[in-house]
């Protein structure tokens, strides 16, 4: 085939080729190094989306977990029962009651516990049953466990609050003056 070519052609045509070559060389070295470049640059990328990605599943799985945690009802756990009579031994005695307020939806069962932890404790003088307490607020509505008192220094009274924080439970005072029970419980509605 080449052999009807003359020198020259011949030449010319080795000079092309070579240069195609060359430049086929340097087109795939370039494409190398582009492909180089561009897979780091799109393994960092997906670095970063993998972790944004893992972020988001922690927040997720952290706010299903509050959620879940929030639509539970507030129990005590045998362990804080057992705490909150033995942190009642040798309490003053005196006349107490337990009420829920309706706008704690697991207000009844929590009042229920608390009833019979201060029953078991033995010595006050309870209702048998527990209550509902319609709360009237002129402010921001209840949350957590309260104590309604007749007096500041009613012994009955901070004795119930030092067993509710024995157990890790805040349970503010409040001034009552009409007041004849020492210590009225009422379990508000859930802490948000």
């Amino acid at each position: 085939m080449f052999s009807s070519f003359s020198d020259s052609s011949l030449s010319t045509f080795r000079w092309w080729v070579s240069w195609f070559a060359a430049g086929g060389s340097c087109v795939a070295v370039v494409c190398a190094v582009l492909t180089i470049f561009s897979t780091r640059e799109a393994t960092k990328r997906s670095a970063a989306k993998l972790s944004a990605a893992e972020q988001q599943a922690k927040d997720a799985n952290a706010l299903a977990q509050k959620l879940e945690l929030a639509a539970r009802p507030r129990l005590l756990t045998a362990e804080q029962i057992a705490n909150f009579v033995a942190a009642l031994a040798g309490a003053p005695r005196g006349t107490i009651e337990v009420q829920y307020s309706d706008a704690a939806d697991d207000g009844h069962l929590l009042a229920r516990q608390i009833h019979d932890a201060i029953n078991a404790a033995g010595g006050y003088s309870m209702p048998e049953d527990i209550q509902s307490a319609t709360v009237l607020s002129t402010g921001k509505p209840g949350e957590g466990i309260g104590i309604k008192t007749n007096r500041v220094d009613n012994a009955v009274a901070l004795a119930i609050q030092k067993a509710f924080a024995a157990i890790g439970i805040d349970a503010p005072g409040q001034l009552k003056d009409q007041q004849t029970i020492d210590a009225i419980v009422i379990v508000y509605r859930k802490k948000p």
